[in-house]
């Protein structure tokens, strides 16, 4: 049966609360007191390996070999003592009784009893494990707080130890070391420990006989005390032995006589009655036993039976050493803090972790042995050192990104191997700072350093000298990493790699610092200009596996929405910064990518887009609708919450359209074939009023054009954007009369404009002027011939463009001379009148370019189709077919489907219902307006909330209140409608950013605008709604003029907000009726105190039927206030 294991203070030791009784306090804080002790010795052990005096070390806590001295075990090795151990008992005294030095009765007892500072006690554990092969130098020490009286110098003599020594820890704690004096009391001490040893074997001897266990070497003190029982007993048989008569009649001051005392005492207390003397018996082994011939002997019996305990003796005295008025345990914390090393900053946190290090060991959670090596890995597994974690933070930050950027760039070997920069890491003595120079940019730099690095197994440690991390404390960063790392013995494993600009002073410490703490370093310095110094490396260089990796992933790339063949951008004698240019193109994510992309304008719009139709201009299909049947709900209208299930739908041709538009996989990818590049016409126009989805389509056909193959060039433009543009050419050459090569490099400037600039009108001329000159300075490297782009390969090789640009044109020649360069210009109505003459010249001549595949149009009417049809002889007009009752269903489908996701968990008749009663509800508040897509969405966004409050996707249930006319708003909704449109010509059509709105003058300004605008066409509507007799009576003579004014400035030019279309036969031609009946009635409720008002409204004129809604909308601003 295995012994017990032994128990730590921790096993039978819990924290204290409030009601915990003094013992369990008192040895709770003799624990904190050993391990505290422990971390003192522990942080001093390793300051003293820092400066190379203790090469090794290893500390156990709790060690079960050690006996009495088990509390802390160090086990070293010194300049001076090639291999050492120090056993430590810890005694800690509360303050309480810490009153009194300790005594001589503290120390020493008639009997080895088992008082905390007994020294027979500790000499008894001493013999308990005793070593005799034991080699080098051994110390015990007894280390207390409390202090020793004066008295105890007769027994003791102080000792002094070099701050070099391990045991200097004495001097942290404040505490004195003594050791035992050879004169004195000594030779009282050494009766008493020979008194001890032998009480000790007394007992081990009565055990023996009484449990006929066999006597052998293995225990020492029996070997110690051979002569004395070689003496003492007599053979009866081969292997068990008596007790001679001698034993039991040997007087009592002899050693026999006392061994007999001890021995029948300690035999009486074992069970059983004691038994005769013949009786007693001992089982020794023969190998053991040797029966000496005292006769021989020429000593005193006692030299002869002492001889072996006596020098074990005067050895435990050698070794013991007492360690008393140490600091207590609450203060050797703070001692324990100032030892750790300079270059932890979270002093407090390393030191709880190396606390819980040591707690482990006293606890017996893993190994008990703290080694230096443990200690070195727990100091970098905690991260002691918060500029080391920093700096490989950011090496990681820097690498990931890099390898991010440039996941395949992997340069030969014997192109690394033949740089300087790997013979500088090759050469084991060459400890100075490396200068690596390169015209690739730092990224590029990065991965060969780190390559050429690995060759020799080292990691790089990257140092951005400008980044707001290191910025000013370059010096004091390096200095704290390379001393942790040398201290940790990383230091072959580390290569500092400083970049960022860092000033002369900061190389002159990183010099200094490598020197002092041998560690390699590399300072990267990037070139404007080539330099025989510098190592260089082409696309040619590259591995012959991250060539094909390249060629088979990359063989094509997209950029800018297209793509374009790897080797029409990259060729093997380009620079590796320019192959590195591309290929973080290529390892860009779509999420990444901040560019110009058809795709990703149209995933913004595609979870709700409807595809749409087109129709030939003036040939739109016309669906009266009161064709268009009515879906015609049936519920209990007695139920305030009404179940899904009770709702019946009673149009069968509804159902369809229901069923069709749930149920039908998602159309919005389909392009009208009219638009496709295969089509025969060149240049296709869209005309049509606003709110009809005109951009929306072209966002759509752009992203529907951009995954045609072979992929084009689809570019998007808004006309708006390009007003600077337009009206330099006032100043340019007749763009008819331009050749092909001008008017393609305006063309040039107009598409990097699109590219690089999100917003053209959100900045300022002078702003984008300078992103013009680029695209200009780009464009004069090429020419027009033969219909093809020509590119000068001379003037590109020596010119100054960056890496972007250069693959931008070699995309866009490519492009063009395959006749994949599809252009689409959004809202031209919004550059007319002014540069409408110009912009058609222009784009009448630019079709006309071989390499241009399509050109699209859109632009609301406004009369233009006959110019467009002479500016453009073949071109294809047409407009938009409104939504049938399918696209309007299929529109509150997505919606609901992109705004609720309860609604996306419901069972397809659930959707069915909830999309039939949302429908039901938009009928009653924008009726015949749903199938313009502008007042489709606003009203389903009017009403989105008012199916939050009242559907029950969980319960499946709708409040009744859903029905409640106030629900079906459609003023408001007009009122969102012309809010919105006039904010969009005041901010967005202008070319400001929602920015100006907050500024006060702004505020004043397009209060002012708005109001005017408004008046405009309050004045306007009563044209259209009223009379001449009507306005006669409504407005005074001074209105009139004005009404005449504003008729006459919209015939002159055009109105920007899409409200109002023109005017014809002197009457505005409002984009729908409904907006004349809201003016007007805006009109009739800012003026209803006014008489006139007052009396036209009791007239019958205004009982007129067709100005029912005119009436509903007045009536409801009167409800509102």
């Amino acid at each position: 049966m295995e012994a017990p294991a032994k128990k730590t203070k921790l096993d039978t030791e819990n924290v204290p609360n409030a009601t915990a009784s003094q013992s369990v306090s008192s040895s709770y804080h003799g624990m904190f007191y050993h391990l505290r002790l422990g971390m003192v010795i522990l942080l001093h052990s390793y300051n003293l390996h820092r400066k190379g005096t203790l090469p090794h070390l290893s500390i156990t806590m709790e060690d079960c070999e050690a006996g009495k001295f088990d509390d802390i075990v160090i086990r070293y090795a010194s300049s001076t003592t090639p291999k050492g151990t120090i056993y430590i008992q810890a005694k800690h005294k509360l303050s309480s009784e810490n009153t009194k030095p300790l005594t001589e009765g503290d120390f020493f007892t008639k009997k080895a009893s088992s008082t905390p500072f007994s020294i027979p006690m500790y000499f008894r554990s001493y013999l308990d494990h005793y070593r005799p092969v034991s080699s080098g130098s051994h110390a015990y020490l007894l280390c207390t707080n409390a202090t020793i009286d004066d008295k105890m110098m007769q027994y003791f003599t102080q000792r002094h130890y070099d701050v070099s020594d391990i045991l200097s820890f004495c001097d942290l704690i404040n505490a004195t070391c003594y050791s035992f004096k050879r004169e004195g009391k000594f030779a009282a001490l050494f009766k008493d420990l020979r008194r001890v040893s032998l009480e000790k074997l007394g007992k081990l001897l009565a055990t023996h006989a009484k449990t006929g266990e066999e006597i052998n070497s293995n225990d020492t003190l029996i070997r110690f005390y051979h002569n004395l029982i070689a003496m003492s007993v007599e053979r009866v048989t081969s292997s068990v032995f008596t007790f001679k008569r001698e034993f039991w009649t040997a007087h009592d001051a002899t050693p026999m006589g006392r061994l007999r005392i001890i021995v029948e005492r300690e035999y009486g207390k074992l069970p059983q009655n004691k038994p005769k003397e013949e009786a007693i018996q001992l089982t020794i082994s023969n190998a053991f036993i040797d029966i000496p011939n005292t006769a021989t002997n020429t000593g005193s019996v006692d030299q002869f039976c002492f001889e072996q305990i006596d020098r074990i003796i005067h050895q435990f005295c050698d070794e013991f050493l007492l360690v008393c008025g140490s600091k207590s345990e609450s203060n050797l914390l703070s001692d324990a803090h100032e030892l750790i090393p300079s270059w932890v900053r979270d002093r407090k946190g390393t030191f709880e972790n190396l606390q819980t290090l040591l707690l482990e060991a006293l606890r017996g959670e893993g190994s008990s042995t703290i080694t230096l090596k443990q200690l070195k890995e727990k100091y970098i597994e905690v991260n002691a050192n918060e500029s080391f974690n920093m700096l490989r933070v950011l090496t990681q930050e820097h690498f990931q990104s890099v390898r991010n950027e440039y996941p395949f760039i992997e340069l030969q070997e014997d192109c690394l191997k033949d740089s300087s920069l790997y013979r500088f890491i090759c050469n084991s003595s060459s400890l100075d700072v490396h200068c690596f120079f390169s015209k690739n940019n730092v990224n590029v730099s990065s991965i060969i350093i780190a390559q050429a690095s690995a060759l020799r197994q080292y990691d790089c440690l990257f140092v951005n000298a400008s980044s707001s991390q290191v910025k000013g404390n370059i010096r004091e960063i390096v200095r704290d990493v390379m001393e942790f790392l040398f201290d940790v013995d990383l230091t072959s494993r580390y290569i500092f790699v400083i970049y960022g600009q860092p000033a002369l002073e900061d190389i002159r410490a990183v010099q200094r610092h490598s020197s002092k703490y041998k560690i390699k370093s590399i300072l990267v310095q990037q070139l404007t200009e080539d330099n025989l110094n510098a190592d260089r490396f082409f696309v040619r260089d590259l591995t012959e596996e991250a060539n094909e990796r390249l060629l088979k992933l990359h063989k094509h790339f997209t950029i800018f929405g297209t793509t374009i063949t790897f080797n029409r951008a990259v060729r093997d004698d380009d620079t590796l910064s320019f192959l590195c240019g591309v290929l973080e193109r290529c390892s860009e994510t779509d999420e990444q990518k901040n560019e110009y992309c058809n795709n990703k304008s149209f995933e913004n719009i595609s979870k709700w887009y409807i595809s749409r139709s087109i129709a030939y201009y003036g040939e739109r299909s016309s669906i009266p609708v009161l064709q268009e049947e009515r879906i015609e709900l049936e519920y209990p209208s007695d139920l305030q919450v009404i179940p899904f299930d009770r709702f019946s739908l009673e149009s069968s041709t509804g159902l369809t359209h229901l069923n069709s538009a749930i149920t039908l996989p998602s159309d919005a990818h389909l392009c009208p074939e009219e638009l496709k590049p295969n089509n025969e016409a060149k240049v296709h126009i869209i005309l049509d009023d606003a709110g009809y989805g005109k951009s929306t389509f072209f966002i759509a056909l752009a992203s529907h054009l951009s995954n045609d193959k072979p992929s084009p060039f689809v570019i998007r433009m808004i006309a708006l954007s390009y007003s600077a543009d337009f009206a330099r050419l006032k100043t340019a050459a007749d763009p008819s009369r331009m050749d092909d090569t001008a008017i393609v490099r305006i063309l040039y400037r107009l598409i990097h404009l699109t590219l690089c600039v999100s917003n053209v009108n959100a900045q300022s001329v002078r702003d984008t002027d300078s992103i013009r000159e680029r695209a200009d300075e780009a464009a004069r490297l090429f020419t027009i011939s033969e219909g093809k782009v020509v590119l000068d390969k001379d003037q590109i090789s020596s010119s100054k463009l960056a890496v972007e640009e250069l693959l931008e044109l070699r995309l866009f020649a490519e492009k063009f001379n395959e006749k994949q360069l599809l252009l689409l210009l959004d809202g031209f109505d919004e550059i007319a009148p002014h540069y409408k003459q110009l912009a058609i010249k222009f784009l009448s001549r630019l079709a006309g370019v071989d390499g241009i595949g399509k050109l699209y149009l859109s632009s609301r009417p406004y009369d233009f189709k006959a110019e467009m049809e002479q500016a453009f002889p073949s071109c294809k007009i047409h407009q938009l077919e409104p939504f049938a009752m399918r696209d309007e269903l299929r529109f509150v489908h997505n919606y609901l489907t992109s705004e609720l996701e309860a609604y996306k968990r419901c069972e397809e008749r659930d959707r069915i219902t909830v999309v039939a009663i949302l429908y039901d509800r938009l009928m009653e508040s924008i009726s015949e307006l749903k199938s313009i897509p502008l007042f489709l969405h606003m009203g389903a966004r009017m009403l989105l909330p008012v199916v939050r409050q009242h559907v029950n996707f969980e319960q499946r249930t709708i409040s009744h209140a859903i029905f409640n006319p106030t629900n079906n708003d459609q003023l408001r909704m007009i009122t969102e409608f012309v809010d919105r449109k006039m904010q969009i010509l005041q901010i967005g059509k202008t070319g400001l950013t929602d920015t100006v709105t907050y500024n006060a003058a702004q505020i004043i300004k397009n209060e002012e605008a708005r109001q005017q605008l408004k008046r405009r066409h309050l004045l306007l509507a009563l044209v259209v709604m009223f009379d001449k007799d009507d306005r006669a009576t409504l407005l005074s003579n001074k209105e009139q003029l004005e009404v005449a004014r504003c008729l006459q400035k919209l015939a002159e030019s055009n109105e920007k907000t899409g409200i109002v279309l023109g005017v014809r036969d002197d009457v505005p031609q409002f984009s729908h009726r409904i907006f004349a009946e809201y003016f007007a009635a805006c009109w009739l409720h800012e003026h209803k105190h006014r008489a006139e008002c007052v009396s036209f409204r009791q007239s019958e004129s205004y009982r007129k039927r067709e100005l029912s809604r005119v009436r509903e909308f007045f009536d409801r601003m009167i409800q509102i206030g």
